[in-house]
């Protein structure tokens, strides 16, 4: 039997005014076509949700701070589609399911950079480490996309975004603490002035957590020993304006992480370090007018080990290593053929390493197994809104893997709105309701599992809302957009 640790009391909060924060609490009263509307995941242009012909929620900053959710995976898991497992609390073996599809099978973005271990054995990372920190909004792509992401957007598209800078100066700082030791610190700055803006943040978590399992050493008894949680995140980005038309973009990431758990029989001292580094580096540059262009190289870097300090192991301490590293080389253009039409292309080239050991007190350096692979692959996709309403987009994706050989694959997407409904969203995006609103799947009746209602604060498209019966209203109110 697996038990779930790390909850968090806020007993104390500090704060300093920033506009990060100040933006966050004026969301939901901007008009429509504020950036909060916009979605970049679904074509990988900027689009207005009711021109997205798939399945998309939005979570925003002020969602993220009513949620008090001290990790990515919980507040994912509450939009619709998204289900996790995980082997613990925080910082355990976490997996992560879109519509059923394994983890493997999800794209996961953090500031644009792919997090992609090619050690796993389906080359999923694991969102465990990933704390809502400095996070401004995530968007979740439901339902496969691999025209644009690759063969492993089968289930979806989860990107996560840090704050952007938009005052000459801004910080913001807090400070939580809660029951099981559990401690919570975060603090960013960062600044837009001429054509320089830049921000930093970092966030540290420990707890003291509880014990992954309900049986003492051995099997025996009920457990005793606490498997704790620690993790450092340190975020950065830079943009520099060489020109009016030439932008240099710069991005990293870095997340520690320590998790104590147990062996598969009971209590044991046994925990894993893990070593996330993502970096970015794109210049984007616009010609004649109408073509956006974007050229960036992205690098992963994904370290586990893992150690068991019994008596039994202090010879060898180390029982399982591993490296999985990616190099990825892009180019995207956006094309805006004419009002209403626009097309996005671009190829992608991406090299992946892996090392895995596992060693034992007989043979504790043992020779790691190695391998390597690499993948190119050439997108186009058009969107075209022929009349006020109607939204068609479809693309064609060619993927050569060099040891599978290549394939094509492609998607069409439709989306139609009725005038009323893009008036009523001009005017009036958010949508509160009294009793809160629960919401389900296109077409989907209002007998629905609550299970899949929206997550508080969550704007979503391409389905239809029904006010919950009392006996499933959720207790948090819900905002969101009608679509």
């Amino acid at each position: 039997m697996i038990k779930s640790g790390f909850k968090y009391l806020p007993l104390l909060a500090i704060a300093t005014p920033g506009v990060a924060l100040a933006q966050a609490a004026a969301t939901h009263n901007q008009p429509a076509t504020d950036d909060s509307y916009i979605v970049v995941t679904a074509n990988r242009q900027p689009m207005r949700l009711d021109q997205v012909g798939q399945s998309i929620t939005v979570i925003d900053s002020k969602a993220i701070e009513a949620s008090q959710q001290v990790g990515v995976t919980e507040l994912i898991a509450q939009t619709p589609g998204v289900q996790f497992a995980r082997n613990g609390g925080h910082g355990k073996a976490t997996s992560i399911y879109i519509r059923g599809a394994e983890t493997g099978q999800t794209v996961i973005l953090y500031d644009g950079v792919r997090l992609h271990d090619p050690s796993t054995t389906d080359g999923g990372a694991s969102l465990a480490d990933i704390l809502t920190g400095d996070i401004s909004r995530i968007e979740v792509l439901r339902g496969a996309q691999s025209t644009l992401y690759g063969s492993q957007a089968i289930g979806g598209v989860i990107n996560i975004i840090t704050r952007t800078p938009s005052s000459p100066f801004e910080a913001n700082g807090q400070v939580e603490a809660g029951s099981l030791n559990s401690y919570l610190a975060k603090a960013a700055a960062g600044g837009k002035a001429g054509r320089l803006s830049w921000r930093l943040g970092a966030t540290y978590a420990t707890t003291d957590g509880v014990s992954a399992s309900t049986l003492g050493a051995g099997g025996v008894g009920r457990a005793t020993e606490a498997d704790g949680y620690r993790n450092l995140t340190l975020n950065g980005r830079l943009n520099y304006a060489l020109t009016d038309h030439v932008e240099l973009d710069l991005r990293s990431i870095y997340a520690y992480g320590r998790n104590d758990f147990d062996s598969f029989n009971g209590d044991a001292p046994v925990y894993g370090k893990d070593k996330n580094y993502l970096g970015y580096a794109g210049e984007n540059f616009d010609l004649f007018g109408r073509l956006k262009n974007r050229v960036a190289y992205g690098y992963t870097s994904i370290g586990r080990v893992n150690y068991d300090d019994s008596a039994a192991r202090v010879a060898q301490p180390v029982t399982f290593d591993a490296l999985g590293r990616t190099n990825r080389y892009e180019y995207q253009g956006t094309l805006e053929i004419a009002k209403g039409y626009s097309a996005v292309f671009g190829v992608e080239h991406v090299d992946n390493s892996m090392r895995t050991a596992s060693p034992t007190v007989a043979t504790p350096n043992p020779a790691p197994a190695r391998a390597s692979d690499n993948t190119t692959g050439y997108y186009l996709q058009l969107s075209a809104e022929p009349v006020e309403g109607l939204t068609v987009t479809g693309g064609l994706r060619q993927e050569d893997h060099s040891t599978f050989g290549g394939k094509t694959v492609g998607s069409a997407f439709r989306r139609r709105i009725s005038t009323a409904t893009r008036r009523a969203l001009s005017t009036s995006p958010t949508a509160r309701a009294s009793p809160p609103i629960r919401c389900a799947p296109t077409g989907a009746s209002a007998s629905t599992p609550t299970s899949a209602r929206c997550a508080p604060g969550a704007w979503n498209s391409a389905r239809a809302c029904a006010l919950a019966p009392s006996r499933h209203r959720p207790t948090t109110p819900i905002s969101m957009r009608r679509i």
